[in-house]
């Protein structure tokens, strides 16, 4: 409750109406994982005020049906009213959905609309993934090594269309950039790519200097037996580290209730236990893959049409 109240009075004082207020709450609850929350406070907002941009993005982020949201998606997008930042956070929803339907050269343009009214990262890393799935590759090799100053990811990508192409080389020193950053979600498959690379290019005493690191640093993430198996290494440049999150309670029967539920149509559900500075919550989570858009592709299209809102959350 205390935190509710703290944002609602950090936004009256700068002149933000309760519509939009309620609209805050709901994307910062939904930003902590409490789906329940974020959806009530979303559903009020946008019945006090339809139009309104940040209720529309609000409402968009809880549903259930996939073309309602998009429709809101776009109506933000093209709303001249709303923030720069809030348009180009709808055309990036957009292209994440085209990008997981096939979709790759409208994601391309959407995404790219997201960087023209944004700076932020990861909207030019999402093109340059889309260009990558389309064909283009020395296009988004072009565009990743641009982003890769602001952006680990981009540079991550940009060494596995290296070595895709057997550029192990190159391939090293993208993944030797990102084996120095501080997220341990980059850095580990960062260590184990770089050994692989720096083997594929004939650097043997290199190649086991990143094993050792790799093991030494990461023993919980990656087996040493791994570093000895290329061909598994190479098929799966990410190792497993994604899942989908349906729910977060305060009360854990209520998790453990949905975890039975769904643990009949889904082979892999658990319960996290997450505590933060006001609460302890109790999170849902289906499966467990390998890249991002992997997890969102399936929620896609096994949860989101049982009518369950999901977000994709690192393991």
């Amino acid at each position: 409750m205390t935190f509710r109240i703290t944002i609602a009075v950090c936004l009256a004082a700068v002149g933000v109406s309760t519509e939009a207020n309620d609209a805050a709450l709901s994307l910062s609850f939904l930003a902590q994982g409490n789906t329940e929350e974020a959806r009530i406070y979303a559903v009020r907002g946008f019945a006090a005020d339809s139009a309104a941009p940040l209720n529309r993005f609000a409402m968009a982020r809880v549903i259930t049906d996939a073309n309602r949201a998009r429709t809101l998606y776009r109506l933000v997008a093209r709303d001249a009213s709303a923030a720069d930042s809030m348009r180009a956070a709808a055309y990036a929803r957009l292209g994440e959905y085209s990008f997981v339907r096939g979709e790759y050269d409208t994601a391309r343009a959407l995404f790219g609309k997201a960087a023209t009214l944004s700076d932020k990262p990861g909207y030019q890393h999402n093109r340059a993934r889309a260009l990558h799935k389309s064909g283009n590759t020395e296009a988004a090799e072009g565009l990743w090594a641009t982003a890769a100053a602001n952006d680990p990811k981009a540079l991550f990508h940009l060494g596995g269309s290296f070595f895709s192409r057997k550029r192990y080389k190159q391939a090293l020193n993208s993944f030797s950039g990102t084996a120095q950053m501080e997220d341990s979600s980059i850095v580990a498959p960062s260590l184990a790519m770089a050994a692989v690379s720096a083997s594929k290019a004939g650097f043997g005493e290199e190649a086991e200097d990143y094993g050792r690191m790799l093991v030494k640093r990461y023993p919980f993430i990656l087996e040493e037996k791994l570093l000895r198996e290329a061909g598994a290494i190479e098929s799966k440049s990410i190792p497993e580290g994604y899942s989908i999150q349906v729910g977060a309670f305060g009360r854990p029967e209520n998790a453990k209730r949905l975890k039975e539920e769904l643990s009949r149509k889904f082979g892999t559900v658990s319960v996290v236990k997450e505590r933060n500075e006001m609460r302890t919550l109790h999170k849902v989570w289906i499966g467990s893959f390998d890249s991002e858009h992997a997890a969102l592709d399936y929620g896609e299209r096994m949860v989101r049409p049982l009518g369950m809102p999901f977000r994709v959350v690192k393991r």
